[in-house]
């Protein structure tokens, strides 16, 4: 016998190892693609969500300019006015079938020194509709960002004593 030769029976006890060892790194595999999958859904769901809040905001604006007050809801204003699609105004992660987002009108922001960045919130949605993590906000400068933790809380403070909207209502 040489030292290359197998000694009788080994083979056989090793195979059940190396088989678990090879289901093992497949099983981490997997949970690692579907760990990554999930956050990019997610964030895909935010990036989609954020979207739909600034072209909301910018049919408000733009029927704002020129209409006057609305009649109905709002949604169903922009909507009779074709500044909005009906199916554009849902949020992706919130798992709902109708509009929840929240505006704030013009007249209830606070008013901001000319040249100031201007960072009155314009539009923001429930935090649930993220899972309780944040929210996106859409503030009267025009940018958006989606907000986490004690940053969206402390947005849903200042916006909590004025006068909303509830899109959908």
């Amino acid at each position: 016998m040489t030292c290359s030769e197998p000694v009788a029976g080994t083979a056989a006890k090793d195979r059940p190892t190396v088989i678990a060892g090879v289901i093992a790194v497949a099983l981490l595999v997997i949970v690692v693609i579907f760990a990554a999958s999930s956050s990019v859904s997610e964030a895909s769901r935010r990036i989609r969500c954020q979207t739909t809040m600034k072209q909301i905001a910018a049919a408000i604006a733009t029927y704002s300019a020129g209409a006057g007050a609305a009649k109905g809801t709002l949604i169903d204003t922009l909507v009779q006015h074709g500044l909005l699609a009906k199916d554009q105004v849902v949020c992706p992660s919130s798992g709902l079938a109708r509009p929840n987002y929240v505006y704030i009108p013009p007249s209830a922001r606070p008013r901001q020194a000319a040249g100031a960045d201007n960072t009155a919130v314009v539009l923001f949605e429930p935090k649930a509709n993220h899972a309780d993590r944040g929210g996106n906000v859409i503030f009267a400068d025009g940018h958006a960002s989606f907000l986490n933790g004690a940053d969206y809380d402390e947005i849903l403070r200042t916006v909590e004593s004025l006068p909303q909207v509830k899109i959908g209502d």
